[in-house]
């Protein structure tokens, strides 16, 4: 009997059969089914990436952090913003209806905070703890041979029924900023401007102004001068005044009625003003080199302020005292408009008496800031204005604060509909401008690292409008950024830039000092621009300066009633400032720097004295690469001692090679841009991270460019003055100086200072061109 199992049924194992089959076809198909899923997804997606939309490296950024408007989209809401609304005219009516001197007005900082965050800007509020003066009494009286009194002039400015500030009780008194205190009596002198040159005239022509009270009219150079010049030349008080003559073709004298009833001047107008000597040193004078903070370490001021007693008064107060002066001294051809003074210097006959009363304190003042936050928190834009004013200060400074806010409030528009700038913007109302640029140096000295670290470029504003003569003031480096922002604003039915070079040929001038951009260009090394509507002294009203009549009436009447120029500066401005924030590549030019301080070298050459050129130099006073700089010497000059030529001839041969390096970068910086605005395929995003690459290297020479010449070496006297390239004109003080170590070496007849500039000139060159290069 056979024991193996039976064998299954033939229709049981077929049905088995049939079964597996089934199973196995239908994981064969599910298989088929998501392969060909897979399969389809896999060629969407090849697809979508070959045939995906092209893009830029530009736009890439912005999209990875959020920011949802094109550049482009970004200046048009921009510019219609500012067309559409002007709100220029409400603003300034707010900063002009009381005085507000530094330290004062604490509901303006308030306002302008307020206004900041309304607009949507990060704010802070930063106090400085100033020494500076409040004026307690002065007088000027005119005594006859015996003493008595014969002229005592009321020294304030008259009250004006049409303009309802100037009737206000707490009008500030005539005084100057930082003026020493002192009751004077003497003979007195006129010297004109109180420049150098006039000082020489005097002392040439035999008029001994030693003991005397100088009285001297405004223009011309920075009034703190005028006070030093007398100082320095034995003086024992100043007196300053406005002279109509040099208000232009706008004058009394020329048939126009004065202010109120028309453009010309009031007679009893005075300006006030700052004498400390920020040609020198702008800021605190107690603390100079850093911070105003509560419990610094102050030092004192002596070197930096007058020690002679000073007042500002009006021309109709001063002509009855200046007549005593005609016939007396020698004709000197010195002109202006005072009917009855004939402009001899004297001395007089009579004496003066000045009394002048000042308080000094630690006063606080007050920088409100404001923020918007950038894709690249590393770079920033300062756009400034100071608050601070004299009187009322209708154009200096609060146009500018009105245009300011003008610019906060288009930017706050942008906010509003997703705008992200490139770079961080940062706003900056100042305090204490006035009294020597106190809140915007306090500020620069005590954040300089961060500030040098991160800030491309300073722009400010302090006269935004008070005529029809556009001006602006620049770092060379700036300059194409300016002339093509300007070719965009809409204005005078063409654009700003060719109603500006209808007038002057668009000229830039270059900074000097005298507001708030001076900490920044000259001890920084921060590349500034400074711009304004000013009056043309032709057709323009006259523009009561530091008076009581700089005021919201006068402005409303007389300078922008329809206030189309501080909607167009407002304009400007802020397009420059979207510009240097938004373009990728940084928008400056070393091209139009190095070629500009060649210009202004070739402009003072022929001030060097020949005899120079035949000196053998010192090589004491070559300290910076001594061994490279003689072994280069030699060869020009075939001679083991070089002569002051050859040591010329170097300095032009790196003039002239760093203007064509500046060149060759100039075009390597634009094909970068243009390769930023390019549109690549996604596979090419190797080819995208390189360029950031690029541009992030590109960024940072040209940012630090400017700092590097900065030179802790300084100016003579001037320590504070760090730029090699740009000061103020040491005797103009508002003028800019190009180059002016060695332009001063020369002037000074120094010439083993002109070898030492030239060594760290040529010094600087060398690192600027090897950076570049």
């Amino acid at each position: 009997m056979d024991e193996r199992q039976p064998l299954l049924p033939i229709s049981s194992s077929h049905s088995n059969i049939v079964n597996n089959s089934n199973e196995n076809n239908g994981n064969y198909k599910a298989k088929r089914f998501w392969a060909a899923i897979i399969v389809g997804i896999v060629c969407i997606c090849i697809v979508n990436l070959i045939f995906l939309p092209r893009t830029s490296l530009g736009r890439d950024l912005r999209r990875i952090h959020g920011a949802k408007l094109p550049v482009s989209e970004v200046k048009r809401i921009f510019l219609n913003s500012l067309d559409t609304e002007n709100h220029a005219r409400e603003w300034l009516k707010q900063y002009t209806y009381e005085p507000h001197l530094a330290g004062d007005g604490y509901d303006l900082v308030e306002f302008t905070e307020q206004k900041f965050k309304e607009f949507g800007l990060k704010t802070e509020i930063e106090t400085f703890y100033i020494w500076l003066n409040r004026p307690v009494d002065a007088h000027l009286k005119l005594l006859d041979k015996d003493s008595n009194v014969i002229y005592n002039p009321n020294l304030q400015e008259d009250k004006l029924p049409e303009d309802e500030t100037s009737m206000l009780n707490n009008s500030v008194p005539i005084f100057h900023g930082y003026s020493a205190n002192g009751n004077v009596t003497g003979k007195f002198t006129f010297a004109n401007y109180g420049s150098k040159s006039d000082f020489e005239i005097l002392e040439k022509s035999g008029v001994n102004v030693h003991g005397t009270i100088c009285i001297m009219r405004y223009e011309k150079i920075f009034r703190g001068l005028k006070v030093k010049h007398a100082q320095q030349n034995g003086c024992i008080g100043a007196i300053l005044y406005s002279d109509p003559y040099d208000d232009g073709e706008i004058t009394v004298k020329n048939g126009y009625e004065s202010y109120p009833n028309g453009p010309a001047r009031n007679p009893s107008s005075v300006q006030r003003g700052s004498v400390e000597y920020f040609t020198d040193y702008p800021g605190d004078p107690t603390t100079i080199g850093h911070g105003s903070t509560k419990n610094c370490k102050r030092n004192s001021p002596k070197d930096y302020i007058p020690n002679i007693p000073s007042i500002p008064v009006s021309y109709r107060t001063i002509e009855p005292i200046l007549a005593e002066l005609n016939g007396i001294g020698p004709d000197l051809n010195w002109i202006g408009n005072l009917e009855n003074f004939t402009y001899t210097p004297g001395p007089s006959k009579l004496e003066l008496n000045l009394f002048n009363l000042q308080e000094y304190n630690i006063t606080p003042i007050y920088n409100v800031m404001g923020k918007i936050d950038g894709i690249l928190p590393e770079e920033q834009i300062i756009i400034g204005n100071h608050r601070d004013s004299w009187t009322f200060g209708a154009g200096d400074p609060n146009s500018g604060s009105a245009t300011l806010l003008e610019v906060a409030r288009a930017y706050g528009d942008l906010i509003k509909q997703g705008f992200k700038p490139l770079r961080t913007i940062v706003f900056a109302s100042w305090d204490g401008e006035e009294y020597s640029m106190l809140g915007s140096t306090e500020f620069g000295e005590t954040h300089s690292k961060f500030l040098q670290k991160k800030t491309l470029a300073y722009l400010n504003l302090d006269v935004s409008v008070t005529g029809t003569h556009f001006s602006a003031q620049a770092n060379p480096l700036l300059e194409k950024s300016i002339h093509d922002v300007a070719s965009k604003v809409p204005f005078e039915g063409a654009t700003l830039f060719d109603y500006w070079h209808k007038q002057d040929n668009a000229t830039i001038d270059f900074p000097g000092s005298g507001t708030d951009f001076a900490v920044f260009q000259n001890h920084l090394g921060i590349p500034i621009v400074n711009m304004g509507f000013d009056a043309n002294g032709k057709t323009d009203p006259v523009y009561h300066y530091h008076s009581n009549y700089d005021s919201f009436k006068w402005m409303d009447t007389f300078a922008d009633p329809d206030y189309k120029r501080h909607n167009c500066m407002a304009k400007f401005l802020g397009l420059l400032g979207l510009s240097l924030s938004e373009r990728e590549v940084c928008f400056v030019s070393p091209e139009d720097y190095s070629t500009r301080i060649k210009e202004y070298y070739e402009s003072f050459y022929k001030e060097i004295p020949t005899r120079w050129f035949n000196y053998y130099i010192d090589s004491a006073y070559l300290k910076y690469n001594r061994r490279n700089i003689i072994k280069q010497l030699q060869k020009l000059d075939e001679d083991t001692s070089p002569k002051f030529n050859s040591l010329l001839i170097l300095f032009e041969i790196n003039m002239n090679k760093l203007i064509e390096t500046s060149k060759n970068y100039d075009s390597y910086i634009k094909d970068l841009q243009t390769q930023v605005e390019q549109d690549y395929p996604w596979f090419k995003f190797f080819n995208k991270l390189v360029l950031l690459i690029r541009i992030k290297l590109a960024n940072l020479k040209l940012s630090h460019l400017d700092r590097m010449f900065l030179d802790n070496e300084a100016l003579e006297n001037r320590t504070w003055m760090k730029h090699t390239i740009f000061a103020p004109h040491r005797d103009l003080g508002y003028t800019g100086d190009v180059l002016p170590g060695l332009h001063e070496a020369i002037m000074r007849n120094d010439f083993n200072d002109a070898v030492k500039w030239l060594d760290i000139l040529i010094s600087k060159f060398q690192s600027v061109i090897k950076k570049l290069s």
